[in-house]
């Protein structure tokens, strides 16, 4: 359907902070869960490409495995503090978060976006 951009946050709280972190929570964990918001998002479904930003930079992408709104389910950051459930989310379930053979820079903003056409083309070139 559509390929989405999301900005990880840098409180280490939260998340990891690093894209290479990252990989480890997911390699222990087999999963990732990343919060996007409070209504259904409409064209983001499994099999679409999440790419993650930080600091400005492009710095992975995965494949989402599902859209979920977890009602039951307590989601817990790296320090075994609790997320808030009341949001969409995209979960991840692979062995790594692919990283860009080369530097990409995209400024950050909250909450998620679709990429645009010439984004997607650009963002593509990094990760061949």
């Amino acid at each position: 359907m559509a390929d989405i951009k999301i900005t990880l946050s840098q409180d280490k709280t939260v998340f990891a902070g690093d894209i290479d972190l990252e990989n480890n929570f997911l390699k222990d964990k087999k999963s990732l869960w990343y919060p996007l918001c409070k209504g259904k998002p409409r064209n983001v479904d499994a099999g679409d490409w999440v790419y993650f930003i930080l600091k400005n930079q492009v710095v992975g992408r995965a494949k989402i495995a599902k859209l979920e709104f977890p009602e039951d389910t307590i989601l817990k950051t790296y320090k075994n503090k609790n997320i808030s459930k009341n949001r969409w989310g995209i979960r991840i379930n692979q062995d790594k978060i692919e990283k860009p053979k080369m530097e990409i820079l995209h400024r950050g903003f909250p909450g998620f976006r679709y990429l645009t056409a010439s984004e997607i083309t650009r963002f593509e070139k990094v990760f061949k």
